[in-house]
């Protein structure tokens, strides 16, 4: 027999209560700013931030590690408590997360010789995060 559970009261930001809604959220969002950057990098109308970078490495990187990461965030977030029954990040470690994703997004546009550190690290912190 389905045994319905009652609702329970939210606590905080909904926004923040489930994987998916943020990083699904963001991913629609990225897909669509970072078409646009992307086109302005490609027909040249604006010039890379870091001038030593190809644009077409930055693409490449931000399909990855940008767009397709926010969709296994927003996947595994929410897949993996309905597997295991262990809950999963929500709240402010939820938005922790998120501001590590959008860390890495940004540090890109840093005009410094070490935003591309930045970016990496906020990458391999938001991978580290994701996983634990």
């Amino acid at each position: 027999m389905m045994q319905i559970e009652e609702k329970s009261n939210v606590t905080g930001f909904a926004l923040f209560e489930l994987g998916f809604r943020p990083f699904f959220s963001v991913a629609g969002l990225f897909a669509v700013i970072g078409m646009l950057l992307w086109m302005n990098l490609y027909f040249s109308f604006m010039q890379s931030p870091i001038p030593s970078l190809e644009p077409v490495i930055w693409h490449a990187h931000e399909m990855i590690f940008g767009y397709a990461m926010a969709v296994v965030a927003g996947f595994l977030l929410t897949a993996v408590g309905n597997w295991t029954g262990i809950p999963t990040w929500r709240g402010k470690n939820l938005a922790t997360l998120l501001a590590l994703w959008f860390l890495a997004r940004i540090a890109w546009f840093i005009p410094d010789a070490y935003s591309l550190y930045l970016s990496a690290t906020c990458d391999v912190l938001f991978l580290l995060g994701l996983i634990t």
